[in-house]
């Protein structure tokens, strides 16, 4: 099997804390992280569209909650797989309007709920 290219844009505590170490373990997974705020050897590209030259399979969003929607939908246009940190947008109207860019073009759209058990989840 082919190893899978993944772009993480952003570098939220969750990436730096837990997504960077773990992704280090799974030899299957080539990654870059994109970072217009943090420069260090773990960075590859401090521009989020430079991060395409990599030509990933899939983008991983983990930026601040209001720019979920604007680059989710920039990136399904171009035609790559995304997975967002949640919220995947702060909208009904945004998050379907994401869901039909992503069946028009047969592409993976998910949210990365990364709290299952959390009391707000058992409300809901």
């Amino acid at each position: 099997m082919k190893k899978v290219k993944l772009l993480v844009v952003g570098y939220s505590k969750f990436v730096e804390k837990r997504l960077f170490k773990s992704l280090k373990k799974i030899k299957k997974i080539d990654f870059r992280i994109c970072s217009k705020t943090k420069i260090n050897d773990k960075i590859y590209y401090n521009n989020y569209l430079n991060g395409l030259q990599f030509r990933p399979n899939l983008i991983y969003i983990s930026l601040t909650n209001h720019l979920h929607y604007k680059f989710a939908k920039l990136f399904l246009k171009k035609g790559y797989n995304v997975v967002v940190d949640k919220p995947i947008t702060e909208s009904l109207i945004k998050t379907t309007e994401l869901i039909k860019i992503a069946k028009s073009k047969n592409l993976l759209l998910s949210e990365a709920t990364l709290f299952n058990y959390h009391a707000v989840f058992q409300q809901i």
